[in-house]
């Protein structure tokens, strides 16, 4: 049975506090978003990410397919709850479902509707994963680049890192 994730954006974003690292919410998104695109292409998975435009004043909602992630974001006055949860409804039983979000209510409710969910948390364990072995894979030599340095340049480093 083919696989297809829906994550909750901005939960997913303020999960993993990756907003603070970023100049604003749109920079932090687009950089969820590419980061996402890399794992769809790495992993070959269906990924939808979802994102509230609840408070968007007039907002129609919109959808898009960017390298092999489906963007979603909501119209006015929808959260991205309504839309996973809706997606679920639609897709399982087609497809192995899988929900990335942090929401307690959000998980026991797509559990219950058939869905598998995964924590934030346990989703970025994923990506990690999925990341460091194809950087593996792709430089068998090399473990992490401080290995790969001279002991007295690796000693020089940590001195600076604690300036």
């Amino acid at each position: 049975m083919q696989e297809i994730t829906l994550i909750d954006g901005y939960n997913l974003i303020y999960a993993l506090e990756m907003e603070k690292n970023k100049a604003d919410l749109a920079h932090a998104r687009d950089c969820l978003v590419e980061l996402l695109e890399e794992y769809a292409a790495l992993t070959g998975k269906e990924l939808i990410v979802v994102f509230d435009a609840y408070r968007v004043k007039g907002g129609q909602g919109s959808c898009e397919a960017r390298r092999g992630v489906r963007v979603i974001f909501t119209r006015e006055r929808e959260t991205a709850d309504t839309v996973i949860e809706r997606l679920v409804g639609e897709l399982t039983g087609e497809f192995l479902v899988t929900v990335v979000t942090g929401d307690w209510m959000e998980q026991r409710l797509v559990l219950g509707a058939g869905a598998l969910r995964v924590t934030p948390r346990e989703f970025w364990k994923q990506l990690n994963q999925v990341f460091s072995s194809r950087v593996r894979a792709q430089s068998p030599s090399f473990g992490r680049l401080d290995d790969c340095l001279p002991e007295s340049l690796r000693q020089r480093f940590s001195e600076w890192k604690f300036k």
